[in-house]
């Protein structure tokens, strides 16, 4: 499959400081990628990387082979719908959509017109009178409607009701299906990301620290119960590499990140009577990911 962004190396530095910490990161056509992270993590800088709006100290990104640092009709390539939207709060919303339209050389006011159905908000209406969800969902609207090769989305469900967050959803996978698209989703609403992402990403301190296909990592992380005649033998905790270990009288819950059948294979020699696989969500995966950078849930009684 063509790959549409690539980011190589990524650096990127606030007074010296590095935000980004040498990221390599691969958006595919036809293809959603959803950014999980801690609030911090760097989601929001990386992004901008991406679209164009900041540019690397070190490293390079690229679209279709082309640095997006030295072509604005590259650039032009990208939607972009970030978390914090900046209207001109005087406009209405069709002033806004006019003034888009004569920015985007691929608008396609067919589709405009259609996807207007979906949302509620009058044309008449000024943008400072719109709430964060009204602005989520024109900025959509445009981006959609600008028809980019690429959409860049930072909480793009946020202060969106059930309804149309769920049309939201429906739109991006259409999108992508019809056109090839390449999306990026950043949100910490991994439940939604689970329902549409082909691909994720954990991010932390400025590094993407786990990046894989959403299919290969609901199979490799795996929650398993297990039980032995006594307690668990201390050979067999130090054997594998256990993420999380929660005791139920005689039977363990553990959570593994290797194939189910590789590590079956070698747990039988510890003879054990019960050992019976779960499937993770893909939440459970990020926190026991991210247990193991600091991120432990603590049980703390108030």
């Amino acid at each position: 499959m063509k790959k549409m962004i690539i980011g190589n190396n990524i650096y990127k530095r606030y007074s010296n400081d590095p935000v980004i910490k040498g990221v390599d990161i691969n958006l595919k056509a036809g293809s959603i990628y959803g950014l999980i992270g801690p609030n911090g993590a760097g989601k929001t800088t990386l992004i901008k990387l991406l679209a164009g709006i900041y540019m690397p100290d070190e490293g390079s990104v690229t679209l279709d082979g082309i640095d997006i640092a030295s072509s604005h009709e590259i650039r032009s390539c990208i939607g972009y719908v970030p978390d914090n939207l900046n209207f001109y709060p005087t406009f209405t919303v069709k002033e806004m959509k006019e003034f888009y339209k004569g920015m985007c050389k691929n608008w396609n006011e067919e589709r405009y017109q259609i996807l207007r159905e979906i949302f509620t908000f009058s044309e008449k209406k000024r943008i400072k009178h719109l709430s964060k969800g009204m602005k989520t969902q024109l900025s959509l609207l445009i981006n959609l409607s600008c028809m980019p090769k690429v959409i860049l989305m930072d909480e793009p469900t946020s202060g969106l009701d059930p309804f149309v967050r769920r049309e939201v959803l429906n739109l991006i996978v259409q999108d992508v299906s019809s056109r090839d698209t390449s999306v990026l989703i950043s949100t910490h609403n991994i439940s939604e990301l689970e329902q549409v992402s082909d691909r994720v990403g954990f991010m932390d301190k400025g590094k993407i620290i786990l990046q894989d296909d959403m299919e290969d990592l609901k199979y490799k992380y795996k929650k398993i119960q297990i039980a032995f005649e006594t307690a668990m033998p201390k050979a067999f905790e130090e054997e594998f590499k256990l993420l999380s270990i929660k005791h139920y009288g005689k039977v363990y819950e553990i959570v593994i990140d290797e194939h189910y059948e590789i590590f079956k294979s070698n747990a039988i020699k510890y003879n054990p009577i019960i050992m019976e696989k779960l499937d993770m969500t893909l939440e459970e995966i990020f926190i026991h990911r991210m247990g193991g950078e600091g991120y432990a849930v603590k049980n703390i009684a108030i």
